[in-house]
């Protein structure tokens, strides 16, 4: 936002936050020129190109005593065994969260699906259960970024990549495809400084 602003005074910048499922549908409605998804098959009939590769960590408030404090990471099983708040199944986070889990026989204790992030982690941060998130939503602005434990898992490769889909190159706009530009660049400048933890440039 404030790239665009400085830059482009002119771009009035409409903004959409969403669980993935939800943005593919406004995509291929033509309610959005750009979306930040997960995977690259997200909407196969559109033009994609990767980002980010997101790791996903146990996220749980610091007064939690659903883990002891000592601990750094969890194995799959231990998580298997927590109180889970998570998405639907039609997002495709709680894809990605479910085909470990299956892949290891392991049962989820999912005890409530939301898909309203902002609910979820209201839910998580008044001792609900646990939830499986990447790190930039522990960083969040505002009241929501202290206060965070965030656990790796020990015995999985739990990650997810991020894609930046856009309508067809001659469907555009300028002002579209200046904004998509400078959300690239800001991508790479967070991650390489260090500022975006828990990411890799893929």
């Amino acid at each position: 936002m404030r790239r665009v602003r400085e830059k482009f005074p002119g771009i009035v910048l409409n903004v959409v936050e969403g669980m993935s499922g939800h943005l593919c549908q406004m995509m291929r409605q033509a309610q959005l020129d750009l979306a930040i998804l997960f995977g690259h098959d997200a909407i196969p009939e559109m033009p994609s190109e990767p980002l980010v590769e997101e790791e996903l960590f146990v996220m749980l408030p610091d007064s939690s005593d659903l883990i002891p404090r000592f601990r750094k990471n969890l194995s799959c099983a231990e998580v298997s065994l927590l109180p889970l708040i998570l998405p639907t199944g039609i997002h495709g986070l709680r894809r990605r969260i479910t085909a470990e889990f299956e892949q290891r026989n392991l049962p989820m204790n999912v005890v409530a699906e939301i898909d309203s992030l902002t609910l979820l982690m209201s839910c998580v941060r008044d001792g609900m259960g646990a939830t499986i998130k990447p790190m930039s939503v522990a960083i969040l602005e505002g009241q929501m970024r202290v206060g965070w434990r965030t656990l790796a898992f020990s015995d999985a490769s739990m990650k997810r990549s991020n894609f930046l889909y856009s309508v067809d190159p001659g469907r555009l706009s300028p002002a579209a495809a200046a904004v998509r530009t400078e959300l690239r660049e800001t991508v790479v400048e967070l991650s390489q400084s260090g500022i975006w933890q828990g990411v890799n440039l893929i």
